[in-house]
């Protein structure tokens, strides 16, 4: 069965821009006046950190700035297309070409339309060669700009509204930065949610927030000798009314930049510590346990430290008995923000971790922004460690760090026996996963570690 043609629904206001380019918008107008193919994907190119080049050149020197990235991604895109036409000539004409058409969006941020893809074509391929265009300095009145992009690749089949594609476009963009900056990313519907799923997520988390749809589940984290259970670490579960159970990485990403995004941590905050208090009663857990909760980018005011010092008083648990875990993507993300909330955290006394450490993407400099009193190795590094003699030394660097600044480390995602074994000869002092318990609802966590304690004959 043949696809049904791509049907471009036309918006009711003509799109003005004073771009050489076509806007993206006037480019679909038109397309779907000329007869829709059966296919449309879209790569979304954002240049980044272009506020500062706003700041240094002034908007008109911005603006030619701009008209030169144009000219790279049309010559990328051409260069990409020994067959036919390709783009936006130089000049700025329409483009008259079947594929590809290099469009614009808002300010600093390009979309290349690639039109009825032939068979064989490597979209991210194409993305990558775009995102290329810019390795080499762009010329400006103060000099030779290094600029870099982030990449975002939607597709789409059947009909579809204008201004649906102009904003799946934009969210591509956004999820690739949020991703990696410099990257390319392909928006994929079973991993990043659209514009209007997000929409609807943030209303039913607001609904849910008090309800007994939002639970905290608890993995321990145990000493690598055994000797003790050293705390847990809370993650949200969301008992959705028709999507089923949620982990968090089907619904926070729907959260970036939301005030639910405060709210929930404020949830999971008081359970979590409600829980640790109500462990130490029954005398399940020391005062040294600790109980980790995650926060995120857009958390990090003074709001977090409010939430975080009403909580321990109000729960009656010691300071040092909650950690606060950041991934180094949002250390990296909020350098200033987060340096400033660190020191106002550090100072109620809380412990601090930095999640994801030991990759590529996360180097140890971080810590000058998030001075962590834990290091958690990354589970991709974790995994490795027993099999892959690069992955072991990098384990082996990672414990001499935290030896010489008297850090904790905790590997993450241990799933086997033998892995266990490798990183505890590599002198790594704690773990977390699967291999002890998955996580644990809080009456489960309580049978676990009453039976630990009676097995440790405590």
């Amino acid at each position: 069965m043949l696809p049904a043609p791509l049907e471009i629904l036309p918006e009711a206001e003509p799109d003005t821009t004073s771009s050489p380019l076509p806007s993206l918008e006037r480019w679909l107008r038109e397309r779907a006046g000329s007869g829709a193919g059966t296919a449309l994907s879209l790569i979304g190119i954002g240049i980044d950190h272009f506020r500062e080049v706003n700041a240094a050149l002034g908007r008109r020197g911005a603006d030619r700035l701009l008209s030169d990235i144009a000219g790279r991604l049309q010559a990328a895109a051409a260069a990409g297309d020994a067959e036919a036409p390709a783009g936006a000539s130089p000049d700025g004409q329409p483009c008259d070409g079947p594929l590809p058409c290099v469009t614009q969006l808002a300010g600093p941020t390009f979309a290349v339309v690639v039109s009825d893809p032939p068979p064989g074509l490597d979209l991210l391929a194409t993305a990558e060669r775009l995102r290329r265009a810019l390795d080499q300095p762009v010329p400006s009145p103060i000099g030779p700009m290094w600029l870099t992009a982030t990449v975002g690749v939607v597709q789409h089949h059947g009909p579809v509204q204008a201004d649906r594609l102009v904003g799946e476009v934009d969210a591509a963009v956004a999820a690739a930065k949020r991703y990696r900056r410099g990257g390319v990313l392909q928006l994929e519907r079973d991993r990043h949610a659209p514009p209007a799923e997000h929409l609807r997520l943030r209303a039913d988390l607001q609904a849910a927030l008090g309800t007994d749809q939002l639970s905290v589940a608890y993995q321990p984290v145990l000493s690598l000798d055994h000797t003790q259970v050293q705390g847990v670490e809370a993650l949200v579960r969301w008992q959705h009314p028709t999507a089923g159970l949620l982990l968090p990485s089907q619904f926070l990403p729907s959260l970036s930049s939301s005030p639910l995004a405060t709210a929930l941590t404020g949830h999971v905050l008081d359970r979590a510590l409600a829980q640790r208090r109500r462990w130490q009663d029954e005398g399940l857990v020391n005062d040294e346990f600790t109980v980790a909760v995650n926060v995120r980018a857009g958390e990090l005011s003074g709001a977090l430290e409010q939430l975080v010092a009403e909580a321990l008083e109000r729960h009656g648990v010691a300071p040092r008995a909650l950690q606060l875990e950041l991934s180094q993507a949002t250390v990296r993300q909020e350098a200033a923000v987060t340096a400033r909330t660190a020191t106002a955290l550090r100072a109620l006394g809380v412990q601090l971790a930095l999640d994801g450490a030991g990759t590529a993407a996360a180097p140890l400099t971080d810590l000058l922004a998030w001075p962590a009193d834990v290091l958690k190795i990354d589970r991709s590094l974790s995994e490795r460690v027993g099999t892959d003699h690069v992955a072991a030394a990098v384990v082996a660097a990672m414990v001499t760090v935290a030896q010489s600044l008297g850090l904790g480390l905790v590997a993450k995602g241990v799933e086997t026996a033998p892995t266990a074994e490798a990183l505890r000869e590599l002198a790594v002092p704690s773990g977390q996963g699967c291999l002890w318990s998955p996580p644990l609802s809080a009456a489960d966590a309580h049978t676990w570690l009453a039976e630990y304690r009676l097995a440790a004959g405590r």
